[in-house]
């Protein structure tokens, strides 16, 4: 499994505690065929990478073809759907979110 991870500011509102709970409660459900995609912003992505930071959000990612997505907007705005899809390379480990404060993100 392939993890990536979230930096969240030490100022942080709970808007980022809950987003992060959503995903780890979503995380839980998929299967090891699975990947946790975002739809936003009439966008569809796999979810790569997030910061959270003051007020606004980034959410990084990928669509089926490869191409790479950021949304950024602030977390006022944000509206989005949390969806487990197959996952895009069948014989890799899925890739998922892992959430350490004091690690910053991979890029």
């Amino acid at each position: 499994m392939t993890e990536n991870y979230v930096r969240i500011a030490p100022s942080d509102s709970g808007f980022a505690k809950r987003l992060v709970n959503e995903i780890r409660s979503m995380e839980k459900e998929l299967t090891d065929e699975q990947e946790l995609y975002i739809i936003t912003n009439g966008l569809r992505f796999r979810i790569e990478w997030i910061k959270h930071n003051l007020d606004f959000v980034c959410i990084r990612g990928s669509d089926s073809s490869g191409q790479c997505l950021e949304v950024v907007c602030h977390e006022c705005s944000f509206s989005g759907v949390l969806a487990p899809l197959p996952k895009r390379v069948p014989e890799e480990p899925p890739v998922r979110i892992g959430f350490r404060p004091d690690v910053e993100c991979l890029e």
